[in-house]
């Protein structure tokens, strides 16, 4: 995502004066004590506890060593998934939750860094990534009230319709969201959560499962393993290989054996 930076960072008896950040800085503690204050508490934020700063909120840290995962989504990317999952414009501003020790919460915020710092990871699994961590964070961790969260869903026939676009254009490794969503004629957000919902699985695991199992075809035709990705839609050839291996146990070059 262009409206997302992430930083993996340690710092070492470190104090920081007060100050502010213009956008959410999200963290994940995995190493030491982080000693911070914001204008109302003092924390010592420990491992696998996720510590958010909130847009405009002084903060400050007093001597700490410790090491994070830190992800800065811009206040405008917060507001369009709260927005999202409201139906309707926001009448104030969103607060995260500063102190979260949630095991959902830690295991979706590794599996979204881990996209990050993965190359050959592709757009859509990174979207939905963001999406899946930010969206129970607000869900679970914020000022948005649970029972203000509207539960519409998509119908059969607009569901199909982005089914089919997905499966009309599986080998195009660019394909994102934010185009087959637009196909439907929703938020990416609400076209995600929907589509999960329905078929238990995200959009990118679906096309992830589809282009396993055209590449399992294109081997029956002796072409390259290099040729397979590209015409399965995969980012590379070794991208391919981890997640064939993923969903079926074994590699391409396995499966060509046994022909």
């Amino acid at each position: 995502m262009s409206n997302i930076f992430y930083v993996n960072n340690s710092f070492k008896n470190v104090t920081l004066n007060k100050h502010f950040h213009e956008e959410y800085t999200i963290s994940l503690v995995y190493e030491g004590v982080h000693h911070f204050s914001n204008e109302k508490e003092s924390y010592s934020i420990t491992p696998q506890v996720i510590q958010t700063v909130n847009p405009f909120e002084f903060h400050s840290t007093a001597n700490s060593s410790w090491s994070h995962l830190n992800i800065m989504p811009t206040v405008n990317l917060i507001e369009e998934i709260a927005s999202s999952l409201l139906q309707k414009e926001l009448s104030s501003k969103i607060y995260v939750d500063t102190y979260v020790k949630d095991e959902a919460a830690t295991s979706l915020f590794y599996k979204m860094f881990s996209s990050f710092e993965k190359e050959s990871q592709n757009k859509l699994f990174k979207e939905n990534s963001v999406i899946e961590f930010l969206e129970y964070l607000l869900i679970n961790h914020s000022s948005l009230k649970k029972q203000e969260i509207k539960q519409q869903s998509l119908n059969e026939k607009e569901l199909l319709l982005g089914l089919d676009y997905i499966n009309e254009n599986i080998s195009n490794k660019h394909l994102s969201l934010d185009e087959i969503s637009l196909n439907v004629g929703y938020s990416k957000y609400h076209f995600l959560r929907e589509f999960k919902k329905n078929f238990g699985v995200t959009p990118n695991e679906y096309i992830q499962i589809k282009r396993v199992s055209k590449a399992r075809e294109l081997l029956k035709k002796d072409f390259s393993l290099s040729s397979i990705a590209y015409e399965s839609g995969f980012s590379d050839q070794s991208y391919m290989i981890k997640v064939f291996k993923k969903y079926t146990g074994y590699t391409p070059s396995k499966i060509s054996s046994l022909k």
